[in-house]
């Protein structure tokens, strides 16, 4: 019982670490900033499997084994790389994410975990709203931040917050701040008074975004007002519809991804303005598939945004890939998109059919953060980065496995 506890508590404390960004002090060695949670990980990861050892219970589901065969492709990408030095930094930017989303969803085995987690990132929500406001309205950031003294960049427009230098990337964590809070006003098992502060709470966040101007996270808002609202009053399903399950989501995803590549490889460019943000994606997508079907294993981890600058694939030097989806294809190959695809068709199809089931307010909020994810990823792939993305699909993994522990266990 005292490990359990242990455990429990040293994962939220994680959980608020990794998800603070530059809010809190940390050294600059070879490219990475080496932050607190950095500096905790190894001794926290020792603790995990120590326990979970103890356990005696370990359940190993395909959302945890993509998350293990993604990070190992694009660890193993610095064996191919074109840039080898960029590949090994980013890879361990990405692995410190990736493997606390692997441990969550081994440690987070209860109902009471999983909600405890969510109001911890609700919280830490607060805070975003406490620290991120009187910085964008002044322009002056905390004197901890590693941005302390750093003014607004007018030349992309982003607005230099403690929490998060870029816009998209504090709107992506954001998100996921309100997911559960957004579940309990429509949830009918919830006090009015919880309700109200909920709402009070999201709409504050929502303006936030707004405010940030990130397009791809106002989408994805909408995408999760709706996806909570028809999920907390369509009616209970023990039985949920055969095309909410992995391989027809899984074949949609490919589908999908297989014309697109076809338009833009086939159609030049249809947009006129150069300085349009809708020509430049489209320049970067189109290089993107041109490296991607040019390269079957991909160019490295974290080797595509210069290798498009490099060869003025683009207009206006702009290199970042805009997209997960495009990092995983022109970076880590065929193997990495599909392997990325898969995992975004396990959240989607598993997290529906269990909110379905268990009406549960949290797996309602995760589902409606899954299916949002896609979207969000296609905002610049700083976020592929942060460690509170990969938070969020620990959560969603451990939600899944215990909602299907004793009806569904190869979920």
């Amino acid at each position: 019982m005292a490990w359990s506890r242990i455990m429990q508590y040293s994962t939220y404390v994680m959980i608020v670490l990794a998800t603070l960004g530059a809010t809190l002090p940390s050294v600059h060695i070879a490219g990475i900033y080496i932050t607190p949670y950095r500096l905790l990980l190894i001794p926290y990861l020792l603790l995990a499997i120590f326990w979970t050892m103890k356990q005696h219970q370990i359940q190993l589901v395909r959302g945890t084994s993509l998350l293990v065969i993604f990070l190992l492709i694009a660890i193993s990408s610095v064996t191919w790389s074109i840039y080898p030095n960029l590949t090994l930094r980013d890879a361990a930017q990405l692995g410190t994410g990736a493997v606390l989303a692997v441990a969550l969803s081994f440690i987070l085995i209860d109902r009471k975990s999983i909600h405890r987690s969510l109001i911890v990132l609700s919280l830490l929500g607060v805070a975003a709203l406490v620290i991120s406001i009187p910085e964008v309205l002044t322009g002056n950031n905390l004197p901890t931040s590693k941005y302390a003294g750093r003014t607004i960049d007018g030349n992309i427009g982003y607005l230099a917050t403690a929490w998060h230098f870029n816009i998209n990337d504090l709107s992506m964590f954001l998100l996921l701040t309100i997911a559960y809070p957004m579940a309990t006003i429509f949830s009918k098992n919830i006090s009015s008074q919880t309700k109200r502060n909920s709402l009070i709470f999201t709409v504050a966040i929502i303006g936030l975004v707004f405010n940030n101007g990130s397009r791809a996270a106002l989408i994805s808002v909408a995408i999760m007002i709706a996806v909570v609202a028809i999920l907390s009053y369509v009616s209970h399903r023990d039985a949920v519809p055969d095309w909410i399950s992995f391989r027809p989501i899984m074949a949609l995803f490919s589908l999908l991804t297989y014309a697109l590549g076809v338009v833009l490889l086939a159609l030049p460019n249809p947009i006129p303005a150069k300085s349009s943000s809708i020509f430049a994606r489209w320049e970067l997508y189109e290089a993107e598939f041109s490296i991607g079907t040019s390269s079957i294993i991909g160019v490295g981890l974290g080797s595509s945004s210069r290798l498009i600058q490099e060869r003025k694939l683009t207009p206006n030097e702009v290199g970042d890939p805009h997209s997960w989806f495009g990092v995983a294809f022109t970076e880590l190959g065929i193997a990495g998109l599909l392997v990325l695809l898969a995992l975004f068709a396990y959240l989607i199809s598993n997290s529906i059919r269990a909110s379905l089931r268990t009406k549960d307010p949290a797996v309602i909020a995760i589902a409606a953060w899954a299916f949002a994810l896609p979207l969000s990823t296609l905002g610049p792939s700083n976020a592929l980065y942060l460690e509170s993305t990969w938070v969020g699909i620990g959560i969603i993994i451990s939600a899944i496995k215990l909602s299907f522990a004793h009806t569904h266990p190869s979920a």
